[in-house]
């Protein structure tokens, strides 16, 4: 069994964020509201630069596992 740790929860929850607001970027467009677009792409930016910000702090703790 896969070790699930909080990294990776953490991974995959910022990963979901991103797609959310990439379709909702396009639901914003597509819809006609520049408003709704602007939000979730200001939110997706913020995703990225968490997931980022989660590659950079190495390698993961033993006892992390949940």
């Amino acid at each position: 069994m896969k070790k699930v740790t909080r990294k990776k929860l953490w991974k995959g929850f910022i990963l979901f964020s991103l797609v959310c607001n990439i379709l909702g970027m396009v639901f914003g467009v597509w819809a006609g509201s520049n408003w709704i677009a602007f939000g979730h792409g200001i939110s997706a930016i913020v995703a990225v630069f968490i997931y980022l910000e989660t590659l950079e702090q190495g390698k993961e703790d033993s006892d992390d596992e949940q």
